[in-house]
């Protein structure tokens, strides 16, 4: 009895050490070593102990993605991390990051920062340990505090500070000579005026030019307004596009403009200018002094006038007036040889359709739902014509001519009357 009970005690001491043994086992495998920067070979000790502090700082264990972060010893293969002779680039958007955001001091070859939509709270740092850095994304976190001036950062192109709870004033961005993006709406910013005496990207009266769209359209009313008005960084407001010094893109559509549009006769490297979808009222102005103006897009405004004379544009190339409230005959397009698409229909144009063999590379012409009158031309001169809409006009076809090529555009349109031969009256012909 004595040795039967040493035995089960024997075996029960046994099944206790063996599972004791696979608990310390089973824990050992669960358990995962922290990231030993000495160890990391892919970048310096003080760059991976600098992607640790952002681990730490913001909550890394509890992130949606964390691949990596203080696990292995190859920082350049975490989640968000690019090297190349360094770390380069960190995007960590949309991640569930909280806390607070470290200088990166130690990451001097940083050139991209993602932190945006996250949960990210207390200041900016000024990053000016990073001389390299292009483009920093803070947007749609809890960041307070005033933004800073950014000047250490020359090479800076993209900042987006919008929907935060940012306070004070706007820095001047002057020496930040590389910045075309920068949004900063959704915060509680204090707003200064531009001062086009300050601009240095472009001319001060194209600068002036720009705040004459943005004050006789109504701008503070704007949908999305970023920088208008507020930084002097021109060519970073939203819908701005400027090369060589001068502003070449202006991009507005559907953006609630009102008011009347000025002539931009201060912006002559201007080759788009885009403002369709808004509300626009009064005349099209003479656009005379934009000699490289290729596109022009007012389409769905509320316009009223004559079609003006576009003959000072020959690098025009594609003219979008329809659906607004235009009158008067259609002009003369001669003197536009680069001409590829005219949409006018939707309007209340009237009088006869003119010629535009002198137009050898337009592909489209769309004059529907006018009130167009008299023969319809010959339209053989125009070998690149694809797309042809007539219809909802009181036009007619000519019978002289060989429509044979448009028979289907054409087809619902009557003949043309035609004049009666004249009668002899004594000896002459009388009308």
């Amino acid at each position: 009895m004595k040795n039967q009970h040493l035995q089960t005690s024997s075996l029960w001491k046994k099944g206790t050490t063996l599972t004791l043994g696979l608990g310390l086992l089973s824990g050992g495998m669960s358990t995962q070593a922290a990231t030993d920067c000495n160890a990391v070979t892919e970048i310096s000790a003080i760059e991976c102990e600098s992607l640790l502090e952002l681990y730490h700082s913001t909550n890394g264990a509890e992130w949606k993605y964390n691949e990596g972060w203080n696990v292995t010893n190859t920082p350049c293969s975490w989640h968000g991390v690019t090297c190349e002779n360094g770390v380069t680039k960190i995007d960590l958007s949309d991640n569930k990051l909280t806390g607070a955001i470290p200088d990166f001091r130690a990451l001097p070859n940083l050139q991209k920062l993602y932190l945006d939509k996250n949960q990210l709270t207390g200041m900016i740092p000024d990053f000016r340990a990073l001389p390299k850095l292009q483009k920093l994304h803070l947007d749609k976190n809890q960041l307070t505090g005033m933004i800073p001036d950014f000047r250490a950062l020359p090479n800076l192109q993209e900042l987006h500070l919008d929907k935060n709870q940012l306070t004070g004033m706007i820095p001047d961005f002057r020496a930040l000579l590389n910045l075309v993006s920068f949004n900063f709406g959704g915060n509680k910013l204090t707003l200064r005026d531009t001062n086009c005496n300050a601009v240095t990207q472009i001319a001060k009266v194209e600068c002036e030019s720009l705040l004459e769209l943005y004050h006789s359209t109504n701008g503070a009313k704007w949908k999305n307004n970023e920088g208008w008005n507020v930084t002097n960084l021109p060519c970073s407001w939203k819908g701005v596009t400027c090369e060589n010094g001068g502003v070449t893109l202006i991009q507005l559509f559907a953006n609630q403009l009102t008011g009347t549009i000025p002539d931009f006769s201060a912006l002559p490297q201007l080759v788009m200018l885009w403002l369709s979808d808004n509300k626009l009222t009064g005349a099209i102005p003479d656009f005379s002094a934009l000699p490289q103006l290729q596109y022009l897009f007012l389409w769905n405004n509320q316009l009223t006038g004559a079609i003006p004379d576009f003959s000072a544009l020959p690098k025009l190339e594609q003219l979008y007036l329809f659906s607004n409230k235009l009158t008067g005959t259609i002009p003369d397009f001669s003197a536009l040889p680069n001409l590829q698409y005219l949409l006018l229909f939707d309007n209340k144009l009237t009088g006869a359709i003119p010629d535009f063999s002198a137009l050898p590379k337009l592909g489209g012409l769309s004059l529907t739902n006018n009130q167009l009158t008299g023969a319809i031309p010959d339209f053989s001169a125009l070998p690149k014509l694809k797309t042809l809409d007539l219809s909802d006009n009181k036009l007619c076809k000519d019978t002289n001519i060989n429509y044979s090529s448009w028979q289907e555009e054409v087809n619902a349109f009557p003949n043309c009357p035609v004049s009666p031969a004249p009668t002899p009256v004594n000896g002459s012909l009388k009308d």
